[in-house]
């Protein structure tokens, strides 16, 4: 049934997004890609300050001597700024790699070199942030991004609760990715109609993605 409501929304999103791309006459509207790069760079470099932030708050509450219920919230307080952080990083390692490609695109040299040492710094803040989740929790032995089987050290370590939280959490993604992509081919296909500039490429991509995806994860489940 979730599965259902998530392709139902989809479908709804999807037809909004069409009904955009009819209203609007995109063909006439020529966007200052090199602003939009600089605007894509300055927010991830405010990722990279809130990053900051979160984890010299989460260094700080490590330091805090505390017993019974005041340390569990304090750790509790600590998983939600590790999440935080996590997101931030996300985002501005998409960010960066979105401006890197835009100004490759369009052949601005020093934003290239730009988009190369910003998405090469967004892509090490997650192993910064480990470094400090195991300053946090000594005693877990916290494995390193790099390693072999990090996936499957990282749930071996973990308690049945946040198993569960994790799983729920990759489940609704995994539903919602589907739903979102398959969107976004007919929402490409309009656009190719409505622009004159066939986009084939980026569909078959897209739809290849989506086969590789579903494939590793019913295969997964099926071989168990």
């Amino acid at each position: 049934m979730n599965l259902i409501k998530q392709f139902i929304i989809g479908g709804i999103i999807g037809f909004i997004a069409i009904s955009i791309f009819f209203l609007i006459p995109f063909t006439k509207i020529s966007f200052p890609i090199e602003t939009v790069t600089i605007i894509l760079y300055v927010i991830v470099l405010i990722s990279w300050l809130y990053n900051m932030i979160v984890a010299n708050k989460i260094k700080k509450m490590t330091k805090v001597d505390l017993e019974g219920d005041a340390e569990d919230d304090v750790k509790a307080e600590i998983d939600k700024r590790f999440y935080d952080f996590s997101l931030s990083t996300n985002i501005g390692a998409v960010l960066a790699v979105l401006g890197l490609s835009l100004a490759v695109i369009e052949m601005y040299t020093t934003l290239v070199v730009i988009g190369i040492i910003a998405t090469i710094i967004s892509s090490s803040m997650g192993a910064y942030m480990i470094r400090v989740m195991k300053q946090a929790y000594p005693e877990r032995n916290l494995p390193d991004p790099g390693e072999k089987q990090y996936a499957k050290k990282l749930m071996d370590i973990s308690d049945e609760g946040e198993k569960h939280l994790m799983l729920h959490g990759l489940y609704k993604v995994f539903t919602f990715a589907n739903a979102a992509l398959l969107v976004s081919i007919m929402i490409i296909a309009i656009y190719s109609v409505v622009s004159e500039n066939s986009q084939l490429f980026s569909m078959a991509v897209i739809a290849i993605i989506l086969i590789i995806m579903n494939g590793m994860y019913f295969l997964s489940i099926r071989n168990k």
